[in-house]
């Protein structure tokens, strides 16, 4: 599901005074069709310094408070979501870094992966989110690459892959193959550290990596020979040079243009997009 409007997660952004305490400041962070009533927030996570009031009708924003101090005995209002017209600002108080140093170190984990719904004065709603996390991967022939995207504190996200009329698609939220004539793709979601490994594969590539690793091993290990034991390795190598050879000729060969691979997403429970892989192949 895409979102209606983006989260302007830069309007979160905070600056520092000579003395390191927040300074006050007040900066968009969405802008709706038409002008919006009231808002409402969907967090990633429970917080343990940080609470977002009610909406109050009355002042048209949601205020946000903090503790901090000795066994966070002291509160403030770090900040706010206000409504002005169409658009919603996010509102930084003066906040002393001191005492609530750890609550501002909390939204900045917390704030960019916060939802914001707006009930617009035509009865519509609409939501806004920050903007999916894009990482471009190029693929080299069975050789592994991960890509450390699929993390964001507090959501846990699922693999989607776009349909495509080109890739046969099996498999489920954290392991998916795409098969085609040019080649098969290899996705495995690794949920606990939000890695996701991705290969690409076809019988006469896998085989040639193979070779070719090898014949790096016997390379290396022909510089710590000697004698007859250095003749034989160095015979092994010129018969892996020659099948190295002919293993790329037959891929050379027998290789047909990969299709286009499909948007590859990390999206939460309600389908919502926090990460997007383009990837592209040699």
């Amino acid at each position: 599901a895409a979102p209606g409007v983006a989260l302007l997660a830069d309007g979160f952004a905070r600056s520092l005074d000579l003395m390191r305490d927040v300074k006050t400041s007040t900066a968009p962070i969405a802008r709706a069709p038409s002008s919006v009533r009231s808002i409402a927030v969907e967090l990633p996570f429970e917080p343990k310094r940080l609470r977002f009031q009610p909406f109050q009708a009355s002042t048209r924003r949601i205020e946000v408070c903090a503790t901090g101090g000795k066994q966070e005995s002291r509160t403030t209002t770090v900040g706010s979501l206000e409504i002005a017209g169409s658009t919603v600002n996010w509102r930084w108080n003066r906040v002393n870094m001191d005492v609530y140093g750890e609550a501002m170190r909390e939204s900045d984990t917390l704030l960019p992966g916060m939802v914001v719904t707006l009930l617009l004065e035509d009865g519509s709603s609409t939501y806004a989110m920050p903007p999916a996390t894009l990482q471009r991967v190029t693929l080299q022939r069975a050789v592994p690459a991960s890509v450390p995207l699929f993390k964001v504190p507090g959501r846990a996200l699922a693999l989607r892959v776009d349909e495509s009329d080109e890739w046969n698609r099996d498999g489920s939220a954290t392991d998916m193959v795409l098969e085609s004539p040019a080649g098969t793709l290899r996705l495995t979601l690794d949920e606990p550290t939000g890695v996701l490994a991705i290969l690409l594969q076809d019988p006469v590539s896998t085989e040639l990596v193979a070779a070719r690793r090898e014949l790096e091993d016997r390379r290396s290990e022909l510089s710590r020979r000697t004698g007859i034991a250095r003749d034989i390795v160095a015979g092994e190598i010129a018969q892996l040079e020659q099948r190295v050879r002919d293993l790329q000729a037959e891929a050379n060969a027998s290789r047909v243009p990969l299709p286009p691979i499909p948007r590859i997403r990390g999206v939460d429970a309600a389908g919502r997009t926090f990460a997007e892989i383009k990837v592209t192949a040699k």
